[in-house]
């Protein structure tokens, strides 16, 4: 064995000796943790409000405590103040005649009390296949990909924190949110979240790709009153073009802008929404509202492009239950130059269902024994003609459409039908095995068999 290799496993075994199973802080679960499908059933199970609306959010643990011995297992150095974890899954398909293998590891290190630098990476033998992938593939690794899904440093105070690195900033707990979505691709972000008795205020900065030799960036802001049971928020989001930053661009960036004022006085070259969210805890009921508005002509002389999501969840003896409606009239994120519109890398950033389409989605979960879930979903989808990417003939940038009523869907429509059955079974703290059975109106049978190792 060569010197160098016998040195390297030498220290990796020192190390290990030294390595504990305690839990991190300040931990952020980004959207494409496997985790991230269980927030919507702790939401729904608990007393009081568990995630801001803006995420990920820097919770580390959940309500099971089977789940959280698998998925929160991490080990520390003690030699240097880092935590850092490693999953690898395997997954076989129907849809497919491999093996697809996944290798998913975080990392923290501590840089002071309140600083940290946390990286989670990816090493997928299929990664392309996923929405939020944002790469290519290489002629050295074939159809392996590596990238970091979330690579940023924080610092973390007790009424809030401010990140800057490359992710993904979303919203809601629920899934597909109608303003950001969990499966937009990472991108360099800049994020503030401040939280003041019951006032909560976010704001960030999102660089997107060029599209037609124009430069792109995504801006938010978002004042909030949150109490235990109750949230109400309002967000202000601006898609901007630009060839070069001048003082017209610094005027969106800056966090107590107004947007409607600057997108006025600056005369176009963004494309400004507002955004609506209600949560509510009632007994043993959760319920959550979303409403988007990208553009609503008083006169009348424009259909209304809005969105709106409506849900309520059931946290009963046997099992918990959410149900959902989703609308979003046709040309909602679209705009007439198409740098503006809402869609990075072909992923649209606001609902995956997209404009001129609604939504019904019914969800069961149930812990069947103390490491067996069971998660089904029945699931109706109603989308029209159009698409994020059509504008009408004949109507350039700031001209009204010339009529209010148009039907909903257009014709022709789509519809589908989907059911999908999910269950998990925690073999042990180290292996975890689950099951997954997916039938739709449009698409091939889907039967998926993983096993997911916590190395």
């Amino acid at each position: 064995m060569p010197r160098s290799v016998y040195v390297l496993f030498s220290i990796l075994i020192l190390f290990r000796i030294s390595w504990s199973s305690e839990l991190p802080q300040n931990i952020y679960l980004i959207g494409q943790s496997p985790l991230h499908s269980f927030l919507l059933w702790q939401e729904i199970q608990a007393d009081t409000i568990q995630f801001p609306y803006f995420l990920p959010s820097k919770e580390t643990t959940i309500n099971d405590i089977g789940l959280n011995d698998f998925y929160q297992s991490w080990h520390s150095c003690d030699e240097f103040p880092v935590f850092f974890r490693i999953d690898g899954d395997l997954i076989s398909s129907t849809r497919s005649n491999r093996v697809r293998k996944i290798f998913r590891g975080i990392s923290q290190h501590k840089l002071g009390p309140k600083l940290f630098i946390q990286n989670n990476f990816e090493i997928d033998s299929h990664g392309f296949e996923d929405n939020h992938f944002r790469g290519a593939k290489t002629l050295a690794f074939g159809d392996w990909t590596t990238y970091l899904q979330h690579s940023a440093i924080s610092y973390i105070f007790e009424t809030g924190h401010i990140s800057a690195g490359k992710g993904n900033i979303f919203t809601s707990a629920f899934g597909n949110s109608l303003i950001i979505n969990s499966n937009f691709p990472p991108a360099e972000f800049v994020w503030w979240h401040q939280n003041y008795e019951k006032l909560n205020f976010d704001w960030g900065i999102k660089l997107l790709t060029t599209l037609n030799g124009i430069n792109r960036f995504l801006t938010f802001h978002r004042y909030a009153y949150s109490s235990r049971i109750l949230s109400i928020g309002f967000t202000e989001m601006a898609l901007v073009g630009y060839d070069d930053i001048s003082a017209k661009e610094y005027s969106y960036l800056m966090p107590s802008s107004f947007f409607y004022e600057t997108e006025v006085n600056n005369i176009g070259g963004s494309n400004l929404m507002w955004g609506f969210d209600f949560l509510l805890k009632y007994w043993d009921y959760t319920i959550n509202c979303e409403l988007l508005v990208d553009d609503y002509a008083i006169d009348g002389l424009s259909p209304a492009k809005i969105g709106l999501k409506i849900g309520i969840g059931h946290n009963g003896p046997y099992f918990d239950l959410y149900s959902e409606y989703v609308r979003i009239n046709r040309w909602t994120g679209n705009y007439y130059y198409p740098e503006l519109r809402y869609v990075e890398d072909s992923v649209l950033i606001g609902s995956p269902i997209g404009p001129d389409a609604h939504s019904m989605k019914v969800m069961l979960f149930k812990q069947v024994k103390d490491k067996l879930y069971l998660t089904t979903s029945i699931s109706w989808i109603e989308s029209g003609n159009g698409n994020i990417y059509e504008w009408p003939v004949g109507v350039d940038s700031g001209r009204n459409f010339g009529y209010r009523h148009e039907e909903f869907p257009t014709r022709p429509i789509t519809t589908k039908y989907e059911s999908t059955f999910i269950l998990e079974y925690l073999i042990n703290p180290h292996v975890n095995s689950g099951l997954k059975w997916n039938i739709s109106s449009i698409d091939p049978p889907l039967i998926q068999f993983h096993i997911k190792l916590n190395i």
